[in-house]
Parts: structure tokens; sequence; C-alpha cells
């Protein structure tokens, strides 16, 4: 559930982006969850043009959750907060 909810996330802070390259990687790591960024750094480093969609990443990102001991309740509650928080500043272009 909390892949999903990284998925959901990263497809809505970057819709336009399929396939992220190594920077991209980083700087989505650093903005959700900055205690992924040693397994995303090695994981960079071994396949320099290693590159991956919002799934893969949210699932790299989720292995690596600070807030995996907590209840699943917990888990979405923070989801719903951070998905809450990026709409209430969300204008679309027009």
């Amino acid at each position: 559930m909390l892949l999903k909810g990284y998925q959901i996330c990263i497809e809505r802070l970057y819709p336009d982006i399929f396939i992220f390259n190594a920077m991209q990687c980083r700087e989505v790591a650093l903005q959700f969850n900055a205690r992924a960024m040693n397994g995303l750094n090695k994981l960079l480093d071994e396949n320099e043009d290693e590159c991956m969609g919002a799934a893969k990443l949210a699932g790299l990102l989720a292995s690596y959750d600070p807030e995996s001991k907590n209840s699943k309740e917990d888990k979405l509650a923070r989801i719903k907060q951070e998905l809450n928080a990026y709409w209430e500043t969300y204008t679309p272009s027009l």
C-alpha cells in the first residue's frame, strides 16, 4: 500500500515524466524519502545508465521508508496528508 502511495505522489508531482533518469531519481528521492538515497545511489552507481519508471522508483522509496514500523492506518494518514498538501498548492497552468 505504501508503494502505491509513493507512486501516486510521484505521478501527480511529475505528470509529464514517464521514465526518470538518474538525476531526476535523486531529486524525487530527496523530496519524498531522503533515507532512500543510499540505496538509490548504490543502484545508480552500479548502472550508470539506469532509468526507472514511477513504479520502480516508488518501490525503492517504500523499501527505505522510515515509518515502515508504523501501522497501515498511520501510513495511509501520512500519505493522505501529503496528497492534500499537494492539492492545496496545486495550480493548473491554463
